[in-house]
């Protein structure tokens, strides 16, 4: 349902820039098949960080190198998942030990 204005005429019109749009990353958000292997969006928003901070933890060892499938670059979930449980713990993220997986 759109949204009506009343524009200089005193004339009302729908105004369609309030109508919620989905984009494929948008979309892809809410895509809720199994996958075992995630992009790197995907990956990032598992775990609940921004893309640029999930290349930051990636690059220092605290979350997993990537794989390649083809010309995909893909993360597998269960060494995230191992990833994550190390930081969790907070002698584990102090103590700065690279995760070998």
């Amino acid at each position: 349902m759109g949204v009506l204005i009343m524009r200089k005429d005193g004339k009302y019109s729908p105004d369609n820039r309030y109508e919620a749009k989905l984009t494929s990353v948008a979309h892809a958000r809410f895509d809720i098949r199994p996958r075992r292997l995630l992009s790197r969006e995907d990956a990032a928003f598992y775990i609940g960080v921004s893309p640029t901070t999930f290349d930051r933890l990636v690059a220092d060892g605290r979350m997993p190198k990537s794989c390649q499938v083809y010309s995909r670059v893909l993360w597998d979930i269960h060494k995230l998942d191992i990833a994550v449980d190390l930081i969790s713990d907070p002698e584990e993220a102090t103590s700065g030990r690279e995760i070998e997986l």
